[in-house]
C-alpha cells in the first residue's frame, strides 16, 4: 500500500513498481521504494530521493540524500535484486543519462551557491 507516494513508475519488465513514498511535500523528495509485484515485497532503496531512472540492464540510478541542497547530495546506482547500492557521484543534485553510453552528466553542487556539470561513469555490474 502506498501512503503518500509520488512519481510511480513501472520497471521495464513490469515486475516492479517504483515510487517515492512519504513525498507529498513541497520539495518533492521521499523514500525511494520498489514493490515486487509477484510477492508484494517492498524494498526501501534510499532516503530523500528526488529523481530516479532505470538503466537498460535493470539497475536504477537515483539522486539520494537530497534534502536540502548541498554537498551531502549524491547519485547512486542500485541493483534491487542484490540489494546493493553503489556510489556514482558526490555532491550531486541531478543527473542526465547519456544515451548509448555507460556515463551520465551530473549536476554537482559547489559550496553554498554554485554548481557545475561533470561527465561521470556509472559503475558496471
Amino acid at each position: 500500500m502506498i501512503e503518500r507516494g509520488r512519481r510511480p513508475a513501472w520497471s521495464a519488465d513490469r515486475s516492479r513498481l517504483r515510487y517515492l513514498e512519504w513525498a507529498a511535500r513541497s520539495d518533492g523528495a521521499g523514500d525511494f521504494h520498489s514493490r515486487q509485484l509477484a510477492s508484494s515485497e517492498v524494498l526501501r532503496i534510499a532516503r530523500n530521493v528526488r529523481s530516479f531512472a532505470e538503466l537498460s540492464d535493470g539497475r536504477v540510478v537515483a539522486v539520494s540524500n537530497s534534502v536540502p541542497r548541498g554537498t551531502h547530495n549524491r547519485v547512486i546506482v542500485v541493483d534491487e535484486n542484490l540489494h546493493l547500492a553503489r556510489w556514482v557521484a558526490d555532491s550531486s543534485r541531478d543527473f542526465l543519462l547519456i544515451p548509448g553510453s555507460s556515463d551520465l552528466i551530473a549536476k554537482v553542487v559547489i559550496g553554498q551557491t554554485g554548481w557545475d556539470i561533470r561527465r561521470v561513469p556509472i559503475p558496471p555490474r
